[in-house]
């Protein structure tokens, strides 16, 4: 996620955009949520690593992305609201797959125990929940931002009685 966060901002830096990339982001998500059904108690460590990698980078655009799409849809007296409204829907997003992700992954770990034991159950529920929440994410998503306006990032304003130099005039 650092990593996809980091790229995130030197390609929003090098094209003066964000929308190519936030757009992008989550066909990652997708895929590494697809490749963790292979998800098994045999699943070494390297493999699940691989498999993790592309979720890491289609979910760490979205960290600094749509802070960044955030702040720059609003005028700059409205930055810090529009920055605490992001932070409020994201742990409600947040609370709601955490619900959501923990109620299948009990369910699946009570339905497969029994047949399969207790170490295939947990593997199980967790390739479920990747691939139930990494998948319903990246809909989501995309959703939300393909109908995200396409604007060029604006330069950093200068408070008001600032200079250049940061001086109060």
């Amino acid at each position: 996620m650092v990593l996809g966060s980091v790229l995130m901002g030197a390609l929003m830096s090098i094209t003066g955009r964000y929308k190519p990339w936030l757009v992008a982001a989550p066909f990652l998500l997708a895929a590494g949520a697809l490749l963790c059904l292979n998800l098994s108690v045999d699943s070494g460590g390297l493999a699940l690593a691989l498999w993790m990698l592309p979720l890491g980078l289609g979910m760490g655009p979205m960290l600094s992305g749509l802070t960044v799409a955030a702040q720059q849809s609003v005028d700059p007296g409205q930055l810090g609201t529009a920055s605490a409204d992001l932070t409020f829907f994201r742990q409600i997003g947040g609370s709601v797959a955490l619900a959501v992700g923990g109620t299948l992954y009990t369910s699946e770990v009570t339905a497969s125990a029994p047949l399969h034991g207790a170490a295939a159950a947990h593997a199980s529920a967790a390739a479920l929940v990747v691939r139930a929440l990494g998948i319903a994410g990246a809909v989501i998503a995309l959703v939300a931002l393909v109908a995200l306006p396409d604007r060029r990032l604006r330069p950093p304003s200068v408070p008001q009685g600032k200079v250049e130099a940061g001086f109060a005039s």
